[in-house]
């Protein structure tokens, strides 16, 4: 195997990090990863953020508004658990206030204890990192149950793009707030591959920033092929880190830093 273009989580990146630095292989992720795959090796790539950004960057729109006590509900996977560890420490150090923090098991579905307690606390926002949003759905469904909440809820943008999460909450996800992975929406290449994406599987791509990126790790590829005519592993993990600035592919314009990350960013979105 000479690349790797993997949506694997941070688990599975951090299992075959090892493999893939020793047999100089070089990996390209077109999603999301934890702080540890800041720093996996040399010779693993992605085109995805950082989730420590997305924790910092959640904890900056709350200070930057009125919502300065905030509860915090944690699912604890490494993607989850990395944006809480980056959202507190920012939050915190910005002179927020955490009124309540519970973390727990992917296979939780009694949550009304801690909810309870939740809302007791009285904060001005919940801010509920999740893996996939199934979790997501039981909280707000037993919120309802114990009364309602009327601040505003938060959630990471995995859970909040999940359609089968979204019907299991009958309606409850309206209203939720995340950040987004930010891309060119308006790419004409974007929206040419997105048109012959749905015509082929009469439907749109799950999760439009993961297909976009896993395109342009493809044509990263052709590119430099076209350049050098043979692939060479050590050869292409240079021109990773050395040509792709200011890139123009279906995400829109990003760079690659010397880590090996694009860190495209992150941007409000609201599921209505």
């Amino acid at each position: 195997m000479n690349v790797l273009i993997g949506a694997t989580s941070s688990n599975g990146t951090m299992a075959g990090s090892s493999l893939i630095n020793s047999s100089k292989t070089v990996m390209i992720s077109p999603v999301t990863g934890g702080a540890n795959v800041d720093n996996a090796g040399a010779w693993i790539f992605r085109l995805g953020n950082s989730d420590v950004l997305n924790g910092k960057l959640q904890a900056e729109r709350f200070l930057g508004s009125s919502l300065k006590r905030i509860a915090l509900v944690t699912e604890e996977t490494e993607y989850t658990l990395d944006i809480t560890r980056a959202f507190e420490q920012t939050f915190r150090s910005g002179g927020g206030e955490i009124t309540y923090s519970t973390t727990f098991q992917p296979a939780t579905t009694d949550f009304r204890s801690q909810l309870g307690l939740l809302l007791r606390s009285k904060p001005d926002a919940v801010f509920i990192p999740t893996q996939t949003g199934s979790a997501l759905a039981l909280i707000l469904n037993q919120i309802s149950q114990l009364g309602g909440f009327k601040s505003e809820r938060h959630t990471t943008f995995t859970a909040a793009d999940n359609p089968d999460a979204k019907a299991l909450a009958k309606g409850k996800f309206n209203g939720l707030r995340y950040l987004a992975p930010a891309y060119d929406k308006e790419n004409p290449r974007l929206q040419g591959f997105t048109a012959h994406y749905s015509a082929e599987f009469k439907r749109t791509p799950l999760i439009p920033f993961h297909t976009a990126a896993t395109v342009d790790a493809l044509d990263l590829l052709q590119a430099y092929l076209d350049e050098a005519k043979v692939y060479n592993r050590e050869q292409f993990a240079i021109y990773l880190l050395s040509k792709v600035k200011n890139y123009q592919g279906l995400l829109g314009h990003f760079s690659i830093d010397e880590k090996g990350n694009a860190n495209t960013g992150f941007v409000p979105a609201k599921v209505n």
